[in-house]
């Protein structure tokens, strides 16, 4: 299910890849549970993080303030505020723009997902709201699963 949701919002925002991610707040590191490459994703992108983990802070320079507040977080290679150890990262794999979206279920922080693009800067409002995104899934009736409720991303 979760490689369905990385698929699924890689999609509906044209993203080069996406990874969904859970987060242990006690040791403030998240582990990647699913990723999505787009058949438009660059060579050095394509190396899978399935099941790696990382400290926002000792990995990528980030702190979990972001993370339990619950906004989006974007990402730009060019940008001179970003800190070194994210850069760095971004740079390996060749990301341009990075969308990190928090992700809740009932009420509760359970991770994070983090969209790439590496064929340009993305900084323009997403054209397209995502049928589903970060915890709308919920039973149906018959047993499946569908979206509840339509997301709306921020600019990136």
């Amino acid at each position: 299910m979760l490689q369905r949701l990385a698929e699924q919002m890689g999609r509906a925002i044209d993203a080069t890849s996406t990874y969904i991610c859970d987060w242990n707040a006690a040791t403030g590191h998240a582990a990647v549970l699913a990723e999505y490459f787009s058949p438009h994703a660059r060579p050095e992108e394509l190396a899978s993080d399935l099941g790696q983990t990382y400290s926002l802070e000792q990995d990528l320079g980030l702190t979990a303030e972001w993370l339990s507040s619950l906004q989006p977080l974007v990402a730009q290679v060019d940008d001179p505020a970003l800190p070194d150890l994210k850069l760095q990262h971004m740079r390996q794999y060749g990301a341009k723009s990075t969308l990190m979206v928090p992700l809740t279920a009932h009420g509760n922080l359970f991770g994070y997902a983090e969209l790439w693009e590496s064929r340009r800067r993305r900084d323009r409002a997403l054209s397209r709201p995502s049928q589903c995104g970060p915890a709308c899934w919920r039973p149906s009736s018959n047993g499946s699963r569908r979206c509840g409720r339509r997301l709306r991303l921020p600019q990136w």
